[in-house]
């Protein structure tokens, strides 16, 4: 159930104990946006930006061997970040001549991050009022209690 009280999903219990079963399709949309072998980094680092060719040839130059890695790092900051937002620091990056994905890092913390689709900050239940006591009600509860009041 969702906040509101709305029927999200219904889940199958197993008939062996300890198992789990597992619906796929409770899983498809988060599935790892990142890829995980170094040609497919390559390829979609290039894909998903207009001048990632270019940075990923500054990142072969600078790191070798790491440069999938340091790709990899890039495109799991669009979970934070938006692409345009990514795309421009790379060309920032690039005429410092700064090809890690630190850099990137370092530079995207000036820029806004994407909104959070789970933020409960507009939940109902987070504007509910709450009383305020004063410490001295919980001590006369406290002192009611080892009396046995």
């Amino acid at each position: 159930m969702d906040l509101s009280g709305n029927l999200i999903a219904r889940h199958s219990l197993s008939d062996k104990k300890g198992a789990t079963v597992i619906q796929k399709e409770h899983y498809e949309g988060i599935k790892s946006s990142t890829p995980k072998t170094a040609p497919r980094i390559r390829e979609i680092f290039i894909e998903t930006f207009a001048e990632g060719y270019l940075f990923y040839k500054g990142l072969v130059k600078m790191t070798s061997f790491n440069a999938p890695y340091h790709a990899k790092k890039i495109l799991e900051q669009r979970r934070i970040y938006e692409d345009e937002h990514i795309e421009e620091v790379l060309e920032k990056a690039m005429e410092f001549g700064a090809f890690s994905y630190q850099t990137v890092g370092n530079i995207l913390k000036g820029y806004p991050v994407r909104e959070d689709p789970l933020s409960i900050k507009d939940a109902s239940y987070a504007h509910i009022f709450t009383a305020r006591r004063s410490l001295s009600e919980y001590n006369l509860l406290l002192t009611e209690a080892k009396e046995g009041i």
